[in-house]
């Protein structure tokens, strides 16, 4: 589960520098670099209060995990409302704002927007050359301890039914079709925080995503 919760942080981290960049050409550096090192103090502060009781713990590093989350999420959608002209204040996506995962599969959505990284579970080292190919497929990497996952998808959500958690979306890139298929799909909320995401071509097995509330014994990293 750390695995999965660095690279989704990664993500973040990307995000919030693509908003901070964007800002800057509106109100200048110096302000907005100020602004994000009280922001930062802040991030730090908050985490480790809020998770000062588990310090040492087994549970530690995921709920430091799930807290800067949370923050990075909230301080993407603060920054997009000020260079959008107080337009963004979140969507009505709301409810499928976060991170998912669950074994070899994880799916940031942020407002309309969601990014996935997944296991290819084919090592790059051992596909054949892209000379005799002609294409190289996604595949998996690894640095140090850590598996890179080599698989990517992005998903534009369209239309919602807030009141049954049901969302339409249009996988508009993916890098391994057999996993997660370009092209509409359906992602429904339950009651214990799982996201199901079902392609509506109906010619592949769900793909059954934890949310950050969800029961960890539910969940793979």
């Amino acid at each position: 589960m750390d695995r999965c919760a660095n690279q989704i942080l990664a993500q973040l981290d990307l995000q919030m520098n693509q908003a901070i960049n964007a800002l800057e050409l509106i109100l200048g550096s110096t302000e907005v670099e100020s602004n994000q090192m009280r922001w930062v103090d802040y991030e730090h502060t908050e985490c480790s209060a809020i998770i000062s009781g588990t310090s040492g713990g087994s549970i530690y590093p995921m709920l430091e995990s799930n807290c800067d989350t949370d923050l990075i999420i909230n301080r993407i959608v603060q920054l997009r409302s000020w260079y959008e002209g107080e337009t963004y204040k979140g969507s009505k996506f709301d409810a499928f704002d976060g991170y998912w995962f669950f074994h070899g599969f994880s799916l940031l959505i942020i407002g309309d927007y969601g990014t996935a990284l997944f296991r290819t579970y084919l090592w790059c080292n051992s596909v054949e050359s892209p000379v005799i190919t002609g294409v190289m497929p996604a595949c998996d990497t690894v640095s140090g301890n850590q598996i890179i996952n080599g698989g990517s998808a992005v998903i534009f959500l369209n239309a919602v039914d807030p009141k049954n958690g049901i969302a339409k979306g249009d996988v508009v890139y993916s890098s391994d079709n057999s996993i997660i298929a370009s092209g509409n799909n359906t992602l429904t909320i339950d009651a214990g925080d799982h996201l199901v995401i079902q392609s509506d071509a109906g010619n592949l097995p769900n793909i059954e995503l934890c949310g950050s509330h969800a029961n960890i014994r539910t969940c793979g990293a």
